[in-house]
């Protein structure tokens, strides 16, 4: 059960938004997450994130971060978690799992990840580095294309 509630949990911070579907309870839960966490809680989240993708095979040449910084990250991280579903939103939890079982869960953790991960692109550096790709546009190319859908 810990292991596929744990996996229930990362996995829903990656999901789509169309994937989550969210019941009353799951919706009360992930309102409850939302506002239990401060800003450096959501920036502990986007470095979970970050650590977890930096090991997909694509990824991983790209970035250094050492075992136990990676080990670090998981464990502050499951301290918020822990916070957060058995303290903080503690009823929230066991309604929503009680009524709409692990998807609830999973679907509460989403809307946290997402509001978590806002800051990243809300970034001036993130937001500067993500506007150099249009520097390598063709413009006229991509003109044509737009002004034919008019």
């Amino acid at each position: 059960m810990k292991r596929v509630f744990a996996a229930c949990v990362a996995a829903s911070l990656a999901l789509p938004a169309q994937y989550a579907r969210a019941g009353v309870y799951a919706d009360d839960l992930g309102k409850c997450l939302v506002a239990s966490t401060s800003d450096a809680d959501k920036a502990l989240l986007v470095k979970w994130i970050f650590s977890a993708i930096a090991l997909q095979k694509d990824i991983a040449p790209y970035t250094r971060m050492p075992a136990e910084v990676r080990a670090d990250i998981n464990k502050q991280t499951a301290g918020l978690y822990m916070h957060l579903l058995t303290e903080a939103c503690r009823s929230q939890t066991a309604t929503a799992f009680k009524y709409e079982g692990q998807a609830a869960i999973a679907s509460a953790f989403q809307l946290l990840g997402q509001v978590a991960s806002q800051g990243i692109f809300s970034d001036p550096a993130v937001e500067a580095g993500m506007g150099e790709l249009t520097q390598y546009f063709d413009a006229d190319k991509l003109s044509q294309v737009l002004d034919a859908g008019k």
